[in-house]
């Protein structure tokens, strides 16, 4: 697995970067310190991440962004903490999920949007593809809450069924898209036709879920729409 990792790391691309902040497509069950010895291998020197990486962060795929100095770190945890950066996710489901629905359980201001994108198997299996939008809280609420839709992520090794989990070679889950808003005074711009824009920096990594699915059968709304989460 470590030889497979090595090769893994080798792919990592950088999205985006400035003079503050850097982003890259992580490959899946990549650790902080592997990340930061490859971004250093391709320039980048310092990296703080304004989110403690934790098990699913790890284990997961796709947008990963990181300041590049203390200064930048505290304004993105801030950006954060007032909702400012916008996270999407990507994540096959077990099991059928027909209908969109938002997860908020009791006693907790975190929810979670779970939009169904497709349907196919996986090993023989029913699966869900999924978009999954986190309204509040933090990352890791989104294995919880998608079980507790009665939908584990496949290869969840906390609630997917432990014999399929067994046979997935990882969590299908796959950060899609991250969008950073602008905080500042000056965070919109009116363009020439008298509309106004706020300032923003989306950040995506191509799905690196889809493919593990058999016959997939796309929603209405994908079917019909000109760009698919492929």
């Amino acid at each position: 697995p470590s030889v497979h990792l090595g090769l893994r790391m080798q792919s990592v691309r950088i999205l985006y970067e400035d003079a503050n902040l850097v982003a890259f497509d992580k490959p899946f069950d990549a650790v902080e310190k592997d990340v930061i010895q490859t971004l250093s291998s391709k320039g980048v020197q310092q990296v703080i991440f304004p989110e403690f990486p934790d098990e699913m962060e790890l284990a997961a795929s796709g947008v990963v962004f990181a300041a590049k100095n203390a200064n930048s770190a505290k304004r993105l945890r801030e950006k954060l903490d007032y909702g400012y950066v916008t996270k999407s996710y990507l994540a096959l489901l077990q099991g059928t999920l027909e209908e969109r629905v938002l997860i908020k359980r009791q006693g907790e201001n975190s929810q979670t949007i779970i939009d169904p994108l497709g349907w196919g198997s996986y090993l023989g299996q029913s699966c869900t593809y999924v978009r999954l939008v986190p309204r509040r809280g933090r990352r890791h609420l989104l294995k919880v809450h998608s079980d507790y839709a009665g939908h584990p992520i496949l290869g969840d090794e906390t609630f997917c069924d432990p014999q399929l989990t067994a046979q997935v070679e990882r969590i299908m889950l796959h950060s899609q898209s991250v969008t950073i808003r602008d905080d500042s005074p000056w965070r919109s711009y009116t363009d020439r036709y008298g509309h106004s824009h706020e300032k923003e920096i989306r950040i995506e990594a191509i799905n690196a879920v889809v493919h593990y699915v058999d016959d997939l059968e796309l929603s209405a709304t994908q079917a019909r729409s000109r760009y698919c989460d492929w």
